[in-house]
């Protein structure tokens, strides 16, 4: 039940923070934006939970 969430709320901010607000003409620039946007998510994005 709990990676559902979290699941959810991870796509909802690929969405709302990478795909609506470039948004990519091509499967290859999603692709490359995707794997830009993880590597920030993981990387350098500020998680509320971590402090």
């Amino acid at each position: 039940m709990f990676d559902h969430i979290f699941v959810e709320r991870l796509w909802r901010s690929v969405k709302h923070e990478d795909v609506i607000l470039k948004g990519y003409a091509t499967v290859g620039e999603l692709m490359v934006g995707l794997a830009e946007y993880f590597a920030f998510y993981n990387g350098e994005r500020p998680h509320p939970s971590l402090g």
